[in-house]
């Protein structure tokens, strides 16, 4: 029987995959999921993924799947599709 990757290792993976190839720095971050170019916080999740566990850090973002639309600091995922 095939094994399927769980849906948040799946959106991590795309979102790590697109930013390194786009020649990016990443790193983990503590209170979130990354770090890019020691600016930029990123959490991802599903499409009800809130902010409240980033709210209080600068230049934070909330990356989410199963969304077509962002608004605010709530940015779609597929968008990553667009450095490759």
């Amino acid at each position: 029987m095939p094994q399927t990757a769980d849906k948040a290792t799946a959106r991590e993976t795309f979102f790590v995959n697109q930013v390194l190839n786009a020649g990016h720095r990443m790193g983990l971050y503590s209170q979130a999921d990354f770090k890019v170019n020691d600016h930029y916080v990123f959490e991802v999740g599903g499409r009800t993924k809130n902010a409240s566990q980033i709210k209080d850090i600068a230049n934070a973002y909330t990356l989410a799947d199963d969304k077509e639309t962002g608004i605010m600091k709530k940015i779609p995922l597929w968008l990553f599709a667009m450095m490759y």
